[in-house]
């Protein structure tokens, strides 16, 4: 009798709203926590990497410029500090996500003649050597000690170099005034990466270059319903030009990145991100995700797993004098929250916090150098309770959004608002363990017979999922 008790006061407190319109979800157990780590900051963070339930560590990355300044033997030992990282983040058994990046001149379509780590395309003529390279990059890391497993083939490869320094860690074979953004120029990369890494180990597997994506064209230019799609939003069509290629079948993950700009006040910045413009299709995140999906079925690639390898809340420069500062550093412990939530909602792979280290760019960081910011402290809890858990369902109700995870025995459900709204939960049975964030970024255990869902996210845990979990 008191287990149906139990379950009638779960049932009227969240799980009624989400039963009535919620989408059975992918079974998504493999989801990864992720956080990305500079090369030279594993040491440091990894008493805290330790902590924090992070499995995915994405290091930016290998630059074949330094490896093969001229062509000819492999200069392995310039990545000294790289293989101590990489061979910590192995011995303490992290999935690690290495990003190959940064064409020597010699091998350049484009040669500059200044700069040795450019991130321009792969001359026709060089992409053997190329292939060679990623071939022996793979052999040599993915194995002990190192134990690699994702091989990421540069970061955010659709930007124009018109946007992006000479040694810049991303970039820049996007070509604005190409058809299809020169999508096909990055095409014949991933076709030699593709070759090198399956013939050096068939398990590696290649990461699509995470996508700067700086917009989605299905967007509309405005918040109002009678906004049209942005005809200037061309970047995208990168990913429809390496597509068009034919390499669709050399990548095994698509990537791409997702960041909001925090500002003041009690309104979802990934919702609300640019005054609205994706709010429409789920926020900038979700936005994202779904145009992406919609090219890849274009191909018969609806199946492809995706990952959102860099996120995380941005202070933007009107607001940097408030950076870092007690709002910003609790806006970001609560996006915490909302950006895996959102991913594993999305059926993503995982979701790539960028920076672990911090205080990173734009303040980003999940520490400030050797202490840890309230958003580091919200991705242990969060991760402490879901890894391994299984998402039952998810809804927005109202600017209300809810989740709803079993993990074991353990039924966890997660609830806030994204506009400020308020409203009471009661009643809450004696044995439920009620957690509540401050408007300080900490989250707290409540008592009581009532709990309130606002803006800063509430959890509600019990023993005992709902029939419909098992």
């Amino acid at each position: 009798m008191r287990s149906k008790a139990l379950f009638r006061s779960l049932f009227w407190l969240v799980i009624t709203p989400l039963l009535l319109a919620a989408r059975p979800l992918p079974n998504p157990d493999t989801f990864a926590f992720g956080a990305e780590l500079w090369v030279g900051q594993v040491e440091r963070a990894l008493p805290f990497l330790a902590q924090s339930g992070v499995r995915l560590v994405r290091i930016n990355g290998l630059l074949w410029g330094e490896v093969e300044p001229t062509p000819g033997p492999y200069r392995w030992h310039t990545q000294r500090q790289l293989e101590h990282d990489l061979r910590l983040l192995g011995e303490h058994g992290y999935d690690v996500m290495l990003i190959i990046r940064g064409t020597p001149d010699w091998a350049e379509r484009t040669p500059d003649e200044d700069d040795v780590y450019s991130c321009r395309t792969v001359h026709p003529d060089a992409l053997d050597d190329f292939q060679q390279f990623v071939g022996a990059a793979v052999r040599r890391y993915s194995a002990p000690p190192f134990n690699v497993r994702f091989f990421e083939i540069w970061n955010e490869p659709d930007a124009d170099p018109d946007y992006v320094g000479p040694d810049a860690p991303y970039g820049c074979i996007g070509q604005e005034e190409e058809p299809l953004y020169d999508g096909a120029a990055y095409a014949t990369m991933l076709e030699a990466a593709y070759a090198g890494l399956k013939a050096a180990n068939p398990d590696a597997m290649l990461v699509f270059g995470g996508l700067l994506l700086s917009c989605t064209p299905d967007s509309p230019m405005g918040s109002g319903v009678d906004a049209v799609g942005d005809p200037t939003c061309t970047q995208p069509l990168f990913l429809r030009g390496v597509l068009e290629a034919g390499a669709g079948d050399a990548f095994d993950m698509l990537a791409y990145h997702a960041y909001p700009f925090w500002f003041p006040g009690e309104r979802d910045w990934d919702i609300f991100y640019e005054n609205g413009r994706y709010a429409q299709r789920g926020g900038l995140l979700e936005s994202k995700v779904r145009y992406l999906r919609s090219v890849l079925a274009d191909y018969g690639l609806e199946e492809t797993p995706i990952i959102m390898n860099e996120g995380g809340l941005l202070c933007p420069p009107p607001f940097e004098p408030q950076c870092p500062g007690t709002a910003y550093e609790a806006a970001k412990a609560n996006y915490v929250f909302r950006l895996y939530t959102r991913a594993w909602k999305n059926d993503l792979v995982g979701a790539v916090w960028y920076t672990f280290n911090g205080p990173g760019w734009r303040y980003a960081g999940l520490l400030n150098r050797d202490r840890p910011f309230p958003a580091y402290e919200a991705l242990r809890f969060l991760a402490a309770r879901l890894n391994g858990a299984r998402l039952l369902w998810a809804r927005r109700v109202e600017g209300v959004e809810t989740y709803a995870f079993c993990r074991g025995n353990r039924f966890i459900q997660l609830a806030w608002t994204n506009e400020g709204r308020t409203s009471r939960v009661r009643p809450l049975v004696p044995d439920m363990r009620v957690y509540k964030m401050s408007t300080a970024g900490f989250l707290q255990p409540i008592t009581g017979r009532t709990a309130t869902i606002d803006f800063w996210p509430l959890v509600l845990e019990t023993d005992g999922c709902p029939p419909s979990a098992n």
